[in-house]
C-alpha cells in the first residue's frame, strides 16, 4: 500500500464541514421520505424509523467498527459503537426539549414502542453474555491487559 500524506488542517476541517452539511441535509430529506413511506405503505412510524432509518443512519458506524475491528484495533471498534449511543442519546435529549407538546417518552409511548425496546435490550443482553463465553481468554486484547500478552494466571493457550 502506498503511503499517504497527511491533509493539511484547514483542508480537512473543510472537508469534514462540507460532509456534516451533505450529512444534515440528506437526514432531514431521508426523514421527510420515510414519513411519506410509512403513510402510504401503511407500515407506521415505529418499522419504518426503527429499520429504515435506524440501519441508514447506522452504516457509518458499522463501518468504522467493523473497518477498526478488522484492522486490529479493538478498542477503537468499541469506542466507536459507545461514542455513537452517547451522541444518539445527547441527540435524544436536544429533540425532547425541543418537542413543545409532551415529553418525547410520553409522546411515543405505545405498545409497540415498548416492544422494541424490550427487544433491543434483549438482544444486547444476549450479545453481552455471549462475547465472554464464546472467545478464549487469550483473544482479550492485548492493549487493555497489560504486557503479558492476554494470558490470565494459569492459562494456555494451544
Amino acid at each position: 500500500m502506498l503511503a499517504q500524506q497527511p491533509w493539511p488542517l484547514p483542508l480537512s476541517a473543510g472537508v469534514f464541514a462540507a460532509a456534516a452539511l451533505f450529512i444534515g441535509v440528506a437526514g432531514v430529506l431521508l426523514t421527510a421520505k420515510a414519513e411519506r413511506l410509512a403513510r402510504i405503505t401503511g407500515l407506521g412510524e415505529l418499522l419504518t424509523g426503527a429499520v429504515l432509518i435506524g440501519l441508514v443512519t447506522s452504516l457509518s458506524g458499522l463501518v468504522t467498527s467493523v473497518t477498526a475491528a478488522h484492522a486490529g484495533h479493538a478498542s477503537l471498534a468499541v469506542s466507536n459503537s459507545l461514542g455513537g449511543i452517547a451522541a444518539q442519546t445527547l441527540f435524544l435529549a436536544v429533540a425532547d426539549t425541543l418537542h413543545r407538546e409532551a415529553n418525547l417518552e410520553h409522546a411515543a409511548a405505545s405498545e409497540a414502542n415498548m416492544l422494541q425496546a424490550t427487544l433491543s435490550d434483549r438482544v444486547a443482553g444476549a450479545s453481552d453474555a455471549g462475547d465472554g463465553a464464546t472467545r478464549p481468554a487469550s483473544n482479550l486484547s492485548r492493549d487493555n491487559l497489560g504486557g503479558d500478552g492476554g494470558k490470565l494466571p494459569g492459562h494456555t493457550t494451544s
